[in-house]
């Protein structure tokens, strides 16, 4: 996982303590390398999991991974194929992602125009239906998709899976109120870990007054969840050629 270190970026964190791990919380929308920096053996389509040499010289063999749809399609190819050190991997949590972005210099400059916000000027970046920029004075701003597209990594827009299909668990804003997050539990190790974490008090479910709410709200979020993989594995589609 990643902790931030500003607006626009994070570091890589390899989070041993509750502590740790309440410091990753949050969204980061550039290029990821929290898997890139574990090793340096195995390349992949979107520079993943490599070997955690490091981690196994400090005695640390199970470890739980967060990744987005590219990183943890990689990391699943790897343990079917017995190529090491994926069995050190226990438990993949993947996010929820449309696209990531690279903002260097030239796209910073660029994006200030198009969200009509200096950079240094945001407090929060955030994706659920659209982009949603909060500034550092409280306005909130809605991008649409198409306005950042230019700004997403090439290899993205040849991306099918929205929901991170292969993690265990899988998370993201899209569906869910302010203050929670939309959770897939796609194994039964992720239903070990989340019903785990619920019983100890360590996550909160949204609670509904009566059960049709609950409903209406999870067929909801499934919905949207449902338009939003169906976007992107067209935009795949068209990218491909297919």
């Amino acid at each position: 996982m990643s902790r931030e270190t500003d607006t626009f970026g994070r570091e890589v964190l390899v989070a041993t303590t509750p502590e740790e791990i309440v410091q990753a919380a949050g969204s980061h929308y550039d290029e990821s390398r929290q898997l890139h920096e574990a090793g340096r053996q195995y390349t992949t389509f979107s520079p993943t999991v490599r070997e955690i040499r490091d981690l196994r010289q400090q005695d640390i063999r199970r470890i739980a991974v967060v990744g987005t749809p590219c990183q943890i399609h990689t990391l699943r190819k790897m343990q079917l194929l017995n190529v090491l050190p994926s069995d050190t991997v226990a438990l993949s949590i993947g996010l929820f992602c449309m696209e990531s972005f690279a903002f260097d210099e030239p796209v910073r400059e660029r994006l200030e125009d198009v969200l009509g916000a200096r950079l240094d000027e945001i407090a929060r970046l955030n994706v659920k239906d659209d982009v949603i920029v909060t500034t550092s004075e409280g306005e909130t701003l809605h991008v649409p998709f198409y306005l950042v597209d230019e700004f997403a990594r090439p290899a993205c827009f040849a991306c099918s899976d929205f929901s991170n299909e292969f993690a265990d668990i899988s998370c993201g804003g899209l569906g869910s109120p302010d203050g929670y997050t939309t959770v897939l539990v796609r194994s039964s190790r992720g239903e070990q870990v989340y019903h785990g974490a619920r019983n100890a008090g360590a996550i909160q479910e949204l609670t509904f007054g009566v059960p049709e709410g609950r409903r209406n709200h999870a067929t909801e979020m499934m919905a949207k969840i449902a338009s939003f993989t169906s976007r992107k594995r067209q935009r795949a589609r068209e990218r491909l050629g297919m």
